[in-house]
């Protein structure tokens, strides 16, 4: 996984579930964040969300993109679509299940560019067949096809899909596309006829006016779409950017290699153009009825349709009603002209869209297989301010599929923790079943759907509008008092799960018959036109069975609502068989500006896709859960028993170390399951993330010195041959402590415990400059220095001085001679940096704070404030410069001494000594006596006042001197407060010095730096007048370690312990070598060791996935084997009953018929 601090600070969360704060705004401000560093994909658990930036990204569906998430589990993985695929290819071919994708959003939000990445994703890691090749160009081939017959321009999107798809693939047992198939439904059929300003037809009217040859435009008629109604209503008649010629030539291209039979091509091609004349008919009144006004246009539409004109014009002004047996043939006015004329346009265009789809399934030549994956391309949840039929459909679709999502997700969470022995809690959450019983119910009480077909069976003689208040009429009395139903004036309003929907009630049962009157379907069902005729089959069947009075007749053609619960009850069935997946894809903007984001706009769409419940549903358990060993490897690094050493024991059992010992997280907060670790809120994971941070930089601080120890070992192996060789000839005695001694380069861990301290704040100082430039005139100038008043032309170096932290190359405490004269000796800290080296001291001072009360002759001593305490200072005592190091020198016995000469240098700023002290009560006697001695202003003269005037308030006091005292605290000195002069130093890792200040000093003065080794050491230190000192190095065996001593006024001595012979230490380092050959086989068999353990886990693993699997077909196959039997009893029954009525509908036609009386005659 990409890095979490980049996630959770740059750009959000990458899974809503984590949100800190749960609210639209918090979910539309994380896609915002997100969308700005151009990463589009978002997860709420296991749904993805899309967010369409209009605008091409760099390598965001590249090939090496594909492989990388095909070879990465998700879990390690950013939020992707191909990461989404993945794990769908990955479970149907692992677990042998079938999978969906449920891809929803309204237009232009991407559904279809989603649905084509999928499917470029399984086509790219599909093994290669012959079946799979077949399936990926029929895939490929349909995609021109079904735009053109199902795509179309809106205000929103250029090239929208006016349909729900629901795609099946078909793979064969070894993962590879072996065919497919192709459900549509929610055909926008009245964009056919009606178009918003802005919007086009479907794209295949203006690829056949404009693509078609000049010998197919005068076959069928065709004039320029701007001279075609149904072409021109929306004023748009072109897409930016896209030529309707060469969009028609790929549809012909893509229809030939779909094999589509070039004859009953050319007829569809006749019928879309049937339709365009049919939509240029205007009508006129002549006497007492409407006739077709554009008789040409009729004319052109009954040729190409193979029908009569003349019957044509009938069916369309005139309606025939059958009252009791009595044919009436009923004028219809211009309204409903028009709205027959558009029915017919409307219904022959739907036969020709499932035509396409036909066509298209029968070249995927579908073989039997066991395994699929479903796309599901859906309209979202749709709010105008206007919502007709077609949206009470769309939203109804949408809340059967929210339904599922709630009841698979839920099942899914809870399989899961059951699975996993969590205890849990009933989850909470909105139920939109009673949404959906409300529409689509069948009984007790029936649904809106119901109520709407009967009023339309029972009011199919009376005006549309008539039947619309009748239909309302019935909503009321049936569901008035529901909660979730509401009247208002023009229509009514549903609460659905994505908020409260008005829909008008206008054209409501028109749209809802969805039914060809009976004269347009007797003139269309005798139509010449095979292709035609066959669209028309079912419909002539019906009207057959009619008029030979069959009992078929009485029963109802199928409503648009019917279809539409028919179709939504198969999809539901199928994707409930399914594994889903969710895609939600949003719209940032409508005005297609590259990574533009309104948050208004978003913020709507959030709410209609259910993202927010989608949340809820999600973190009402555990919003996070993981493998133990991915959590482990993830969070091992908080705590210290599970890294850097490997956690000896299972994995379970180290990532109950990990939380337990995380005191901030209370054991409420956490469970472990028998696979997973499961965190409750994001906040508690949000705080293991900050943790596994703070240890990276600790990490990190550990590497660096890592390295520095092993680059710094590379150099120092080199130059311990060269000094080995140099002692060996000097004939410098070794010290037993040093012969295995490892090159750390910090033994004082100055990057883990001294670096954010005060020893740093002196490395870092930089001391003020008091050079500056004055100007002399005619563009130059010169510089003038206000502490000492020098001046000069040339720029001082000081002035050019960078804050430039140093870098520290060595750092230890070491002993350092103070006090030559007396040998005394005084712990420092020893840093050398790339140019100098410091040598710092902590000076501890007992502070006395003083007493409340002065002295006095009762109380000479009166006790202190508070007890006494001790504060550190930390003093900079020495800043030597590397390019001042005149030698080295080190004595010939098994000492820790090292001596450093420097060069005479020049006086340095000097650290001035601190302030002295002042004692509080003596400030206080001062303070009082200077406010005795100061002299009372002269009083004024009384003035008289004016009766009833307020008198003026005398002036205030000066306020008295009061006790004072600032506690002293440490403070830094930066500056060094004793000269650059020779040192001598006491360090066990002398040689480790030696070796730095080496290297270190070839490299900056590009020379070498002398070491010279002797018993007697000279030396200087600064002092007037100079004088010439000693130390003299003598091997004293009852030594344990070096001391140093006072000889002489102006010699110390050194008396050593004794030393190794060389032969011994080459006999120690063949001995560890032996130790070291014997390490390296043991590590080797302990990996090995593991390595297998890792194998027989990783089985374990596979088998119980395996035994999950079959587990979970045979629950599947039971209650699939459940469900038949009770269908099959329900079936029995059924006809049962159906028996009984026909029994008793017969034990009634045997009687004989009684003769009315006359009476009864006479009043009929």
């Amino acid at each position: 996984m990409a890095d979490w601090q980049r996630q959770h600070t740059v750009a959000g969360v990458d899974d809503l579930v984590l949100l800190p704060t749960l609210s639209v705004k918090a979910i539309s401000d994380n896609l915002k964040d997100r969308l700005a560093k151009e990463q589009i994909y978002t997860y709420v658990g296991n749904v993805l969300i899309s967010v369409n930036p209009f605008t091409r990204i760099r390598d965001m569906y590249s090939v090496p993109k594909i492989k990388y998430y095909k070879n990465h589990a998700r879990s390690s993985t950013n939020p992707h679509i191909f990461a989404l695929a993945a794990n769908t290819l990955g479970n149907m071919i692992s677990e042998e299940e079938n999978q969906c994708v449920i891809i929803s959003g309204e237009s232009g939000a991407g559904k279809t560019e989603a649905s084509k990445q999928i499917m470029a994703y399984i086509a790219e890691v599909s093994p290669k067949s012959e079946d799979m090749d077949r399936a990926k160009k029929v895939m490929l081939d349909s995609n021109p096809v079904l735009e053109a017959f199902g795509n179309a321009k809106t205000v929103r999107n250029d090239n929208s899909s006016r349909f729900g798809k629901f795609m099946e693939i078909y793979f064969d047992i070894r993962g590879g596309p072996s065919g497919g198939h192709i459900r549509n439904f929610l055909l926008e059929k009245s964009r056919v006829t009606y178009q918003g300003r802005g919007d086009r037809n479907f794209h295949i009217f203006y690829q056949l006016c404009v693509g078609a040859d000049d010998a197919l435009r005068r076959k069928l008629r065709l004039k320029d779409p701007s001279q075609h109604k149904i072409t021109s209503q929306g004023g748009e008649l072109t897409r930016p950017g896209v030529s309707d010629a060469d969009e028609f030539r790929e549809t012909i291209e893509a229809m030939d290699a779909l094999g589509i039979d070039p004859g009953e091509r050319d007829a569809v091609f006749r019928m879309v153009a049937a339709i365009l004349h049919l939509g240029d008919c205007t009508f006129k009144q002549n006497g007492d009825h409407f006739v077709v006004d554009t008789r040409e246009s009729l004319d052109n539409a009954a040729d190409l349709l193979e029908v009569d004109s003349d019957l044509l014009e009938r069916a369309i002004t005139w309606k025939t009603l059958e009252i009791s047996g009595d044919v009436t043939h009923v004028q219809l006015d211009h309204q409903q002209c028009k709205e027959v004329r558009d029915a017919l346009c409307k219904s022959i265009y739907a036969k020709i869209f499932d035509w396409v789809v036909e066509e298209i399934n029968k070249a995927f030549d579908t073989k039997e297989t066991t395994l699929m994956i479903g796309i599901l391309d859906i309209y979202g949840f749709e709010i105008f301010e206007k919502n007709g039929f077609e949206q009470f459909c769309i939203n109804y679709v949408n809340e059967k599929l929210q339904q599922i999502f709630i009841e698979l997700t839920l099942k899914v969470e809870q399989e899961e923790y059951e699975r996993e022995r969590i205890r849990w809690e009933t989850i909470k959450y909105f139920n939109n079943k009673i949404v959906c019983d409300l529409i689509e119910g069948k009984m007790n009480p029936v649904g809106l759907f119901a109520l709407m077909d009967d009023v339309c069976a029972k009011m199919h003689k009376e005006e549309a509008s008539v039947a619309d208040i009748k239909m309302l009429e019935a909503f009321d009395q049936v569901h008035g008092q529901h909660h979730h139903y509401r009247r208002m004036n023009t229509g009514f309003q549903i609460r659905h799960y994505a908020g409260d929907v008005l829909y008008s009630s206008y054209g409501f049962t028109q749209r809802n018959k969805d039914l060809l009157p009976k004269d347009l379907m007797k003139v269309v069902t005798q139509t010449d036109c095979k292709v035609l005729r066959k669209f028309y089959k079912n419909e002539a069947d019906f009207l057959e069975d009619d008029q030979s009075g069959s009992p078929k007749a009485g029963k109802r053609q199928t409503t648009a609502g019917g279809k539409i619960r028919g179709q939504a009850a198969d999809l539901v069935a199928t994707l409930k068989k399914c594994t889903p997946h969710y895609i939600r894809c949003i719209k940032p903007n409508d005005t297609r500006t590259p990574l533009g984001f309104v948050d208004d706009r978003v913020a709507g769409q959030v709410t209609y896709l259910g993202l927010l419940e989608n949340v809820r549903v999600r973190r009402a358990g555990f919003s996070y859960r993981q493998h133990f060993d991915k959590f482990l490897k993830r969070f091992k690094f908080i705590n210290p028993a599970t890294f850097p050493r490997p956690f000896r024991g299972v994995d379970k059992t180290a990532c109950q170390t990990i939380l337990t010992q995380c005191t901030t997280l209370d054991a409420a907060s956490w469970q472990l399951g028998e696979t997973k670790v499961f965190i409750r809120q994001p906040s508690h994971l949000f705080h293991l993330e900050d943790l596994r941070e703070a240890a990276f930089g600790k990490i990190a601080g550990k590497i660096q010195k890592g390295w520095k120890v092993f680059k710094g070992g590379k150099e120092m192996l080199l130059f311990k041959q060269n000094l080995t060789q140099k002692i060996q000839q000097a004939g410098k005695k070794r010290r037993p402590a040093s012969v295995f001694r490892v090159w750390k380069a910090d033994y004082l861990d100055y990057h883990d415990k001294v670096k954010n301290g005060k020893v740093q704040d002196i490395l870092s100082y930089v001391p003020p400059c008091s050079w500056q430039a004055v100007d002399a005139g005619n563009g130059t100038c010169y510089y003038y220095d206000s502490a000492t008043g020098a001046t000069q032309w040339h720029r001082p170096p000081e002035m050019d001085i960078l804050e430039i932290e140093p870098k520290v190359l060595y750092a230890e405490k070491i002993l350092r001679i103070a006090n030559h004269s007396t040998a005394q000796q005084a712990y420092e800290y020893m840093v050398i940096t790339d140019k100098d080296i410091y040598l710092v001291e902590d000076v501890n001072e007992l502070i006395t704070p003083p007493s409340l009360e002065p002295p006095s002759k009762k109380n000479p001593d009166p006790p202190p404030m508070y007890p006494p305490y001790w504060i550190t200072h930390t003093v900079c005592k020495k800043k030597l410069p590397l390019q001042y190091i005149r030698q080295m020198s080190m004595s010939l016995q098994a000492d820790n001494i090292l001596v450093l000469h420097f060069y005479d240098f020049p006086d340095q700023p000097m650290q001035p000594p601190p302030p002295p002290r002042v004692d509080p009560h003596k400030a206080l006697k001062e303070a009082e006596k200077s406010a005795k001695k100061t002299k009372k202003p002269a009083p004024k003269k009384p003035i008289k006042k004016k009766k009833g005037a307020a008198e003026e308030p005398p002036p205030p006091e000066p306020a008295p001197p009061v006790f004072h005292w600032d506690p002293p605290v440490g403070r830094v000195d930066p500056l060094p407060c004793e000269p650059v002069e020779d040192i001598i130093l006491l360090s066990q890792y002398k040689t480790e010095i030696v070796g730095v200040l080496t290297q270190q000093y070839r490299k900056y003065m590009q020379a070498e730096l002398p070491l010279v080794f002797s018993d007697t050491i000279d030396y200087n230190v600064k002092s007037q007048p100079p004088i010439a000192r000693q130390v003299i190095c003598y091997e004293n065996w009852q030594m344990l370690d070096t001391g140093v001593y006072v000889q002489s006024e102006n010699q110390l001595v050194a008396h050593c312990p004794s030393g190794m012979e060389y032969s011994r230490v080459q006999m120690m380092e063949a001995e560890r070598e032996k130790r070291r050959a014997a390490a390296r086989e043991k590590f080797q068999k302990e990996q090995e060791e593991a390595r297998k353990k890792e194998e027989e886990l990783e089985v374990k693993r596979e088998e119980e996935r395996k035994r999950m699997v079959a587990e979970r077909k045979r629950l599947k196959e039971e209650e699939e084997r459940r469900n038949a039997a009770e269908e099959e009893e329900r079936e029995r029954k059924r006809q049962e009953r159906k028996d009984r009525a026909a029994a008793i509908v017969a034990s009634k036609a045997d009687k004989p018929v009684e003769e009315q009386p006359a009476w009864m005659k006479k009043g009929k």
